[in-house]
């Protein structure tokens, strides 16, 4: 009776672990992890919201949300994505510019606790030096200045220079080189990142600043981040 009573307790972990998703009313709802995404794309006006669900660590079975539990960003429910070894969910909307208001995200999980968690889009910031069109000589550093608030808390700032033709080939493929800050807004790019780069091709500079918060919960991660609008240059 005793490896009878064992059996039937593992049985809803052993499906956990040999499904690609489980249902969040299935376990235990303290052991549930939550994480978060915001994203504001400048080039696109779009922002991004992004929710899942795992059992018991970030890496876990990922949980369908069922049985009267629910998400919404801002008020409105957010859709579900049903992957075949993932759930998530997901609300995209336009905007002109990116939101200042106070944003957040709130789950009722299936015992009908309540979780509000604020969000905000880092703040914007744009390439100042190059400026779009401009070309570039490779047997020179390249230093790229940019233009916003201070990084503060856990922002982290990191700049990318990238080449993309318009048809990738063993012979002609994607390159990207990216430099990261937690505390500069200036950011040198050597001449031995620059050589990997074709010459008299258009390049682009895009800044993807992030911050990841750190809540009470531990249970509860959150990114925010924001990509600006890329700038093209010619390198020399």
């Amino acid at each position: 009776m005793r490896h009878q009573t064992l059996s039937l307790l593992l049985l809803p972990l052993l499906g956990l672990t040999a499904c690609g998703t489980g249902r969040s009313e299935d376990v235990r709802q303290s052991t549930i992890e939550q994480s978060y995404e915001l994203t504001y794309t400048e080039a696109t006006a779009q922002l991004k919201a992004l929710a899942s669900f795992r059992y018991e660590n970030p890496l876990g079975t990922s949980l369908k949300l069922t049985d009267g539990s629910s998400i919404a960003f801002n008020g409105t429910p957010m859709t579900s994505i049903d992957l075949a070894s993932a759930a998530m969910y997901h609300l995209e909307m336009q905007m002109a510019r990116p939101p200042h208001m106070p944003m957040e995200f709130r789950y009722v999980n299936n015992d009908g606790e309540v979780f509000t968690i604020p969000a905000r889009v880092p703040a914007r910031t744009a390439i100042k030096i190059p400026q779009e069109g401009d070309q570039v000589r490779s047997d020179r550093e390249l230093a790229v200045l940019m233009q916003g608030d201070p990084l503060v808390g856990t922002d982290e700032l990191t700049l990318c220079l990238k080449y993309e033709p318009a048809v990738e080939s063993a012979t002609d493929p994607i390159i990207q080189e990216c430099l990261h800050s937690k505390g500069h807004l200036s950011l040198v790019f050597s001449r031995e990142q620059l050589g990997r780069f074709p010459k008299d091709r258009e390049l682009s500079l895009q800044i993807r600043r992030e911050s990841h918060p750190n809540l009470s919960n531990d249970r509860i991660q959150l990114s925010e981040t924001f990509l600006s609008r890329p700038v093209r240059i010619t390198l020399l």
